[in-house]
Parts: C-alpha cells; sequence; structure tokens
C-alpha cells in the first residue's frame, strides 16, 4: 500500500509540473484512472483499455459489454467513462470565442482594468495576435519607463514566448501628469523599431495617471514611423477622457 501510494504521489507531482504533456497514452488513462479504482494499482489496467480500445481515444470509448469482459475493470467504469465522455462534450460546446481588442476604447479599458490599483510607477506589456486576441500580460518593469534599467530584450523575449504579433506598453505615473516626457517618446520609439526586428508590432504606448489616460501614438506620433508601424485600430477615440 505504501509503495503505491508512493506512486499515485509520483503521477500527481509529474502532472503538476507539466500537465500531460510529458505522459504517455497508457499514463494518462492510469492517472485518470485513480478516481474509479481507489485502491488498486491501475497501470495494468490502462495497458489493457488501450490494447483493447487501440488508443487512448478508443480505450475511453470501448462500449460496456467490452469493458464488462476485462476482469479487472471495476463495475463502475463504464459509468465514469460516461461521465468523462459527457463532460467534455459538454465543456466543447460551452467553449466561448476569445475576445478581441481591435478597438481603441478596447485596449484602453484592458489596459485599465490592468493597472487597477497600482500605486507606483510600472510597465505591463499585453501580448496579441493578428486579430487583436490577447494572448499574455506581464509585467515588464517596475520605475519610471525611460530608465536605462528596462532591458528591452525581455520584451522582445516576452512577445517570443506569447508567439504575439501586436504589443501594448501600459505604463503608470504614480507622481506625475499623464503625458509622455521626451524620454519616454525616445524609449517607446526603441522598443518599437526593435520589436518590429523580430515581427512585432507595438501598437501603442498607455500612460496612466489616476484617472486620466494617455496613448503616446496620439499624443506625439511616435511608433508611426516606417520601421514600426502603428496597428489601425479601428475607432478614433482620444487618448484621454
Amino acid at each position: 500500500m505504501a509503495l503505491h501510494t508512493g506512486h499515485r504521489k509520483r503521477v500527481r507531482d509529474k502532472f503538476e509540473t507539466g500537465g500531460f504533456t510529458q505522459f504517455a497514452d497508457h499514463e494518462i488513462l492510469e492517472a485518470l484512472l485513480f478516481a474509479a479504482v481507489p485502491y488498486r494499482d491501475t497501470n495494468p489496467l490502462a495497458h489493457t483499455l488501450i490494447e483493447r480500445g487501440g488508443s487512448l481515444a478508443g480505450a475511453l470509448r470501448l462500449p460496456a459489454e467490452a469493458l464488462a469482459g476485462i476482469p479487472s475493470a471495476p463495475e463502475r467504469l463504464p459509468l465514469f467513462f460516461s461521465l468523462l465522455s459527457e463532460a467534455g462534450r459538454r465543456a466543447a460546446s460551452e467553449v466561448q470565442p476569445a475576445a478581441t481588442y481591435a478597438t481603441f476604447s478596447a485596449i484602453r479599458a484592458l489596459a485599465e482594468q490592468t493597472v487597477a490599483g497600482v500605486a507606483d510607477d510600472r510597465t505591463y506589456a499585453l501580448y496579441f495576435d493578428n486579430a487583436f486576441h490577447l494572448l499574455a500580460t506581464e509585467e515588464v518593469y517596475c520605475g519610471y519607463y525611460a530608465s536605462s534599467a528596462f532591458r528591452v530584450q525581455d520584451l522582445v523575449t516576452g512577445a517570443l514566448h506569447a508567439r504575439a504579433t501586436a504589443a501594448v506598453l501600459v505604463s503608470t505615473h504614480a507622481d506625475r501628469i499623464a503625458r509622455p516626457d521626451p524620454y519616454e517618446v525616445a524609449a517607446s520609439r526603441h522598443m518599437a523599431s526593435v520589436l518590429h526586428l523580430v515581427g512585432v508590432t507595438l501598437a501603442d504606448h498607455l500612460i496612466f495617471a489616476g484617472n486620466v489616460c494617455v496613448s503616446v501614438v496620439k499624443a506625439s506620433g511616435a511608433l508611426t514611423d516606417d520601421r514600426a508601424p502603428a496597428a489601425k485600430l479601428s475607432d478614433g477615440e482620444e487618448g484621454t477622457p
């Protein structure tokens, strides 16, 4: 019992580390069977089910009569597999299309949520695909955005990791007005140029100070040169309320 319990913990730890990405099909089935077979080694049964079904999907679709012919299969296994299948179908039918943020107002609302409650100077990157579906959000710097300590490679790494084609920077001004100073404009242009080299458009850089939001693009046109064209957001809403 102690050895068996330890094995189940190792399987759970492996799943928590990387999900099912490192699991063979029989190992996935073995882990699922933990819920239906609480006190026995599920590995032999998992192998048998894969052999009978021909694959993981085939094993999960085995009819009740086929499962009844396997001596080690518990009586409740057909019900368990039916529950898994029905729950999967219901979940798949309820998947909603990902939200798109293809307008300035939508980008601003998302950015405002991102910096809600932030009381100091911070900069966040929002990464998007071609249709402006949000792929990832990460804090890329704590402090004044134009500081020389802000490493452009961190922004590029985040964009590449998210497989983004567009990015929006969002900065907070804790003790300053919501207006980009010349250093921030220069830093934004530099970031746009470097991102452009790896196929990512810096669509905008939004600066928040309290309830006021300013777009660097709208305020200065800093990101609209030939090297890093701004993304075409579909409305013309101004950057300040």
